[in-house]
């Protein structure tokens, strides 16, 4: 997102009110009003309560209902939570607008700001955080008015292509259509309120090392990484993923246990390594991520979700948050979903799986300990499988 001057702010809301579900923000400028959360204690804040401070903790009403749109896509997914893919495509298509991007400068973020969905208020609300390394002072956020909002959304545009894409991914939902889901994004535009907010985004360490099932070691037999997910492989055979960033950049090969597995291929942009191993590191072991990665639809926001970590063991954790990417991952643009703070140097490489054992991520950092803000952050799972070509 390009660097924009600052508009205009127009109006102020006490924190303790928080908005009112469905009311319409400020008029005139970008539409917007807004306040700053209260953090100056250096509290330790998770990303769903950063935004609750910042754009207050009442509940908002259900996405699903916002129009006929919304109501078919919920409909289509039958078991599936319609919620975060309902935000997730309302963020993606307002974040290539101008009127988007001004009320991103009018808050202060730059264009390194990553924006993330959050869902706050007991998950009911999905507004957007910029965590930005260049942000200084107190959370902030706006909310944006409806009318505004709604003329932005109507007057851009969507790539159809992109959401046919996502359609296909998800396996393709009886009844949806990218129309369909663009028009699901006009009607939550028009029927409901938004808010973004900016913070500085915390410095974050990287989580390299053991796992219960399988670790990786050095030659002084110290954790580098955790293996995430094995697999039989057509061209390849069996291989198995871990985090690229543990292993060191010359290596052709590590070491597991007693034996040394060959590095057959890397990617940067995902921070993922392929190994070639031999189906015994599956004996012995409970296998889990059966279902393959989740594709096409954005992760529940809370569910439950775990992870076996070497330094963590067996941990349950919820989401808090994804990046609007995951709608269209890209190989040389890492998307990324945020936990609880739950990892720990010993996690990299591990791969989170919800309660349909599906594969949602795999462990890349988390925030140090001493910041504010705090979040484990892991590598969509998609986007490594893709970029890999890893799908059968």
């Amino acid at each position: 997102m390009p660097k924009i001057a600052r508009g205009p702010v127009t109006g102020t809301r006490s924190r303790a009110a928080g908005p009112a579900p469905g009311a319409a923000g400020g008029a005139g400028g970008a539409g917007v009003s807004g306040y700053r959360g209260g953090m100056g204690s250096r509290e330790s804040r998770s990303l769903p309560e950063v935004m609750n401070d910042v754009l207050g903790s009442l509940r908002g009403g259900s996405l699903a209902s916002a129009g006929p749109a919304c109501a078919q896509v919920a409909s289509a997914l039958e078991d599936s939570d319609p919620e975060p893919l309902l935000a997730g495509v309302f963020w993606w298509r307002l974040l290539q607008t101008r009127f988007c991007a001004d009320a991103a400068s009018t808050i202060g973020a730059s264009g390194e700001a990553d924006p993330v969905v959050v869902a706050h208020a007991d998950a009911t609300r999905f507004d957007l955080l910029f965590l930005d390394p260049f942000y200084e002072g107190e959370p902030y956020g706006l909310f944006l008015g409806a009318a505004g909002t709604a003329d932005a959304v109507s007057g851009h545009e969507p790539d159809l292509g992109v959401l046919d894409r996502l359609l296909q991914r998800s396996g393709t939902p009886a009844g949806l259509t990218p129309a369909i889901l663009a028009e699901s994004s006009a009607e939550l535009a028009a029927a409901r309120e938004f808010g973004i907010a900016v913070a500085r985004a915390p410095e974050q360490a990287e989580t390299c090392s053991l796992s219960p099932a399988v670790a990786l070691i050095d030659d002084d037999n110290e954790v580098l990484a955790t293996l995430g997910t094995i697999l039989r492989t057509g061209k390849l055979g069996w291989i198995a993923t871990t985090a690229d960033h543990a292993v060191p950049p010359k290596a052709t090969s590590v070491k597991v246990g007693n034996s040394s597995f060959r590095v057959v291929r890397r990617h940067r942009e995902s921070d993922s390594c392929l190994l070639k191993v031999t189906p015994a590191l599956l004996e012995k072991h409970e296998q889990k991520g059966l279902a393959g990665p989740l594709r096409g639809l954005p992760p529940t926001q809370y569910a439950p979700v775990t992870f076996f970590g070497g330094s963590s063991i067996y941990v349950l954790t919820h989401i808090h948050g994804y990046d609007p990417s995951v709608i269209d991952p890209q190989a040389d643009e890492m998307s990324k979903i945020y936990t609880e703070a739950d990892t720990a140097p010993g996690d990299s490489g591990a791969a989170l799986i919800d309660d349909r054992d599906r594969i949602l991520g795999f462990s890349l950092r988390r925030s140090r300990y001493d910041m504010t803000t705090r979040f484990s952050v892991w590598v969509w799972a998609e986007q490594v499988y893709m970029a890999h070509d890893l799908f059968q």
